[in-house]
């Protein structure tokens, strides 16, 4: 076996099938496209991704407070380690998330919210909504509430906080706090379970008399029991559905699954620029579209 050509044969296939989806990208989006997708994967290569300590110090330096789409966030906890901090400076904290709210989501109506963190896609979506006191924000953690409150009176905005977590079965649920606080949730077990309050998504909107809303969704995995028990809530009360999906907890097949079924009651995808948004899916309701 020639190992030398091997490795040739793989090199030069990798090359190609690269430079024909940069073809791609540059015949249907222009020089821009092609070239942030150049940068995307180069920065991807160095490992510019991954967290960096010394910039993680300069926000403890600079105060723990950091500054993303003109809100301002505090992140003075001992949740944060250094290194984590430095997504915030560089720009990469919920960056998809930003974006597709800040390009896509239509500001007129409601805003429910599953899986609020610490509240910057919350606070970044506040700032945009029409009537912003019409927005709920859903966050089980309850080890997040007190900064997630704080984020959002910082940035003097004015949606409302429910520290409950989605559940089908019982009255409670089981949290699972991860060392990562970005990643706990309901569906990966760990050793630090903590018991919340359980709610479904009906609940939510009767409880604020909304007729619709969009739907923002970024539960580590519980997204495909959402669809599972809520769909025709969904189908009936949502008009954009915006989801981070999360096929590493979850399995690509149940991703897959999810797709059909919110497109099956009439949701359609809306197509991004070289689907620049990975994991980041966005849903129009073709039901509602001319009610709203």
């Amino acid at each position: 076996m020639d190992r030398g050509a091997d490795c040739g044969n793989y090199v030069n296939s990798f090359l190609d099938k690269k430079i024909r989806k940069l073809k791609l990208i540059y015949q249907e989006h222009g020089f821009v496209g092609a070239l942030l997708f150049s940068m995307n994967f180069l920065i991807a290569k160095t490992g510019w991704f991954h967290d960096k300590w010394f910039f993680g110090r300069l926000v403890e330096f600079r105060g723990n407070v950091v500054h993303l789409n003109g809100c301002r966030f505090r992140l003075d906890s001992p949740l944060f380690t250094t290194a984590f901090k430095s997504r915030f400076i560089l720009g990469r904290y919920e960056r998809k998330e930003r974006r597709v709210v800040r390009r896509w989501l239509n500001p007129s109506l409601p805003v429910i919210e599953l899986g609020g963190s610490i509240g910057v896609v919350a606070c970044i979506t506040n700032k945009k909504l029409t009537h912003p006191e019409k927005h709920v924000v859903v966050e089980a953690n309850p080890q997040l509430i007190p900064l997630l409150a704080a984020n959002r009176d910082l940035n003097a905005c004015s949606f409302r906080i429910l520290n409950k977590a989605l559940g089908y079965a019982e009255e409670s649920m089981i949290f699972y706090a991860h060392e990562r606080f970005s990643s706990g949730g309901t569906t990966r077990v760990t050793d630090r379970p903590i018991s919340v309050s359980a709610t479904t998504l009906a609940e939510i909107f009767a409880d604020a008399k909304f007729e619709h809303a969009n739907l923002i969704c970024d539960i580590e995995g519980a997204e495909v029991e959402l669809i599972a028990h809520e769909l025709e809530t969904i189908s009936k009360k949502v008009f954009q559905f915006i989801v981070e999906v999360h096929p590493s907890i979850v399995g690509e097949e149940a991703i897959h699954h999810l797709r059909i079924e919110i497109e099956a009651v009439g949701f359609r995808r809306i197509r991004t620029s070289v689907d620049p948004y990975g994991d980041v899916l966005i849903f129009e309701n073709t039901n509602i579209t001319s009610s709203i």
